[in-house]
């Protein structure tokens, strides 16, 4: 590139970057931090802890836990946590300009070529930036965690790799890997790959492909240990699998119907306006020609991707419109540079999604870290050991403990200080109103924090509550992270020792 080119692609990287950073940051304090949020965080803790990696959900992946553990080493509250990871995630905004950036060029330096360029980088980056549906899976994690992240990682070195750098090959392989470790349905990208090898195979040589395919292989390993261990459940590897795949099944709604909905919640519902430019950009990467073969690859690994993602979710009954925003990246990156063919064109995809998408800001299930923080902070004042459980009243749904420990842990709490010994003070968290209430350590909407210093009061306590409490514990859901390694005699069951 020329001097002029690098300074156009940083000032376009840098402003996808902060474009994407605002349009989440603007969303955090709605992001939900229940347990399916939550559950990366705390398996990366439990690593920082000196615990064995655990993979947080069962139809997961280590990659869920692996991506997160920068953020928890240096975040200072779960309010921080969750910005750093909005920042993260809006990682994906640059990286998809770069690789549409490389993926419009046509392999030589003619006049217009960086306008074309810089057009579909703009087109990629501002549409990944804006896209409401990307903002809504951060809120509500296991719409898709990081896998549409992933999913760009890997555009952005297949892209390079497509433009001869076989050294980007391995690593778009261990992307693709780790996306399927953050959703289960972006295994179906896998199809998407191996369309577009005879491709891949004429830009890098043979011997790449094949290293690449031995490093996915070796990538795939804790996967696949994982997979075994879940099939191990004692009713049989079928029974146990089956469980896990078909747990957000709908066995009632055909495949057209799942797919219509799909199509139509993701399309019209989150905005049609900015889908004609995508569709036309994919079908224009499509068509054939010389110059365009790296780009025709590109466009044949989306098709692949999307359709191998139906498959596997087709064959366990389950396909919703979060679902294609697993492939979101890769859809924009070609869009954006097939439409710059045709370079006036390039910057339509990016006007489309400014109107489209450009004010809409869902709005998430949750409060953000803030209300964790205000109890992680009491926690961590405590004097001595405490222990820290849930009492939820008229329903199973409020304040959980875990967020609260993994708070006060992030803000300086010694986690020595949290404790399963028994005898241990309990801080109880009510969700609900209680109908007996003891003087609170700290109430706020919905909950209150209170203390027992013997651990048979707070029993009584729950056993008081007229009508009875549908849920008491929680401390197993903290433990695992803060002592992945239980001393002797500490047990997180209900009622305390």
């Amino acid at each position: 590139m020329t001097r002029r080119d690098t300074i156009a692609l940083t000032l376009l990287l840098l402003a996808c970057f902060g474009l994407a950073i605002f349009v989440r940051a603007s969303a955090a304090g709605t992001v939900s931090t229940g347990s399916d949020s939550l559950g990366q965080y705390l398996a990366a803790m439990a690593v920082l802890r000196g615990g064995e990696p655990f993979v947080p959900n069962p139809e997961g992946g280590h990659a869920l836990w692996a991506w997160v553990l920068p953020l928890v080493a240096v975040a200072p509250s779960l309010t921080g946590l969750i910005e750093l990871r909005m920042v993260q995630a809006a990682l994906l905004a640059p990286v998809s300009a770069a690789a549409a950036w490389v993926l419009a060029g046509h392999g030589d330096e003619s006049d217009g070529a960086g306008g074309r360029r810089a057009a579909a980088g703009a087109g990629a980056g501002v549409t990944l930036a804006l896209d409401p549906g990307l903002v809504d899976t951060l809120q509500v994690a296991f719409r898709g965690y990081a896998a549409p992240e992933f999913l760009g990682f890997t555009m952005l070195f297949g892209v390079l790799a497509l433009r001869g750098r076989a050294w980007a090959l391995p690593a778009a392989t261990l992307f693709l890997v780790g996306a399927s470790g953050q959703h289960p349905l972006a295994t179906g990208a896998a199809l998407g790959a191996l369309l577009a090898l005879p491709w891949l195979r004429h830009a890098v040589g043979l011997k790449p492909v094949l290293v690449s395919c031995a490093v996915g292989l070796l990538a795939v390993v804790p996967r696949l240990a994982h997979v075994a261990a879940v099939a191990d459940c004692g009713l049989g590897a079928a029974a146990c699998l089956g469980a896990v795949a078909t747990g957000s099944a709908e066995p009632h709604v055909s495949s057209w119907d799942l797919l219509l909905r799909a199509a139509h919640d993701r399309v019209m519902v989150e905005g049609p306006a900015v889908w004609l430019p995508l569709l036309a950009g994919l079908m224009l990467a499509l068509l054939p020609g010389r110059a365009f073969s790296h780009q025709r690859a590109a466009a044949v690994f989306v098709v692949g991707a999307s359709l191998g993602m139906a498959l596997v979710g087709l064959s366990i009954d389950t396909f919703r419109p979060y679902h294609l925003r697993i492939v979101a990246a890769p859809l924009a990156i070609v869009a954006a540079a097939g439409l710059s063919r045709a370079r006036p064109l390039g910057v339509l995809l990016a006007l489309a999604a400014a109107y489209a998408w450009g004010l809409q800001r869902p709005v998430g299930p949750g409060a953000g870290g803030a209300g964790a923080d205000v109890l992680g902070a009491a926690i961590a004042q405590q004097d001595g050991p405490v222990r820290v459980d849930g009492m939820w009243l008229q329903s199973p749904v409020g304040a959980e403990p875990a967020p609260a420990v993994l708070s006060a842990v992030l803000q300086g709490a010694d986690p020595e200080q949290l404790s399963l010994a028994p005898g241990t003070p309990v801080l109880l968290l009510v969700s609900g109103l209680a109908g007996v209430e003891p003087a609170a350590v700290l109430t706020g909407p919905g909950w209150m924090l209170l203390r027992f210093d013997d651990p048979n009061d707070a029993v009584r306590f729950t056993a008081e509550q007229d009508p009875p409490p549908v849920l008491v514990g929680g401390a197993l859901d903290w433990q695992k992270a803060i002592h992945p390694t239980l001393p002797e005699g500490w047990d997180p069951g209900w009622p305390p020792l």
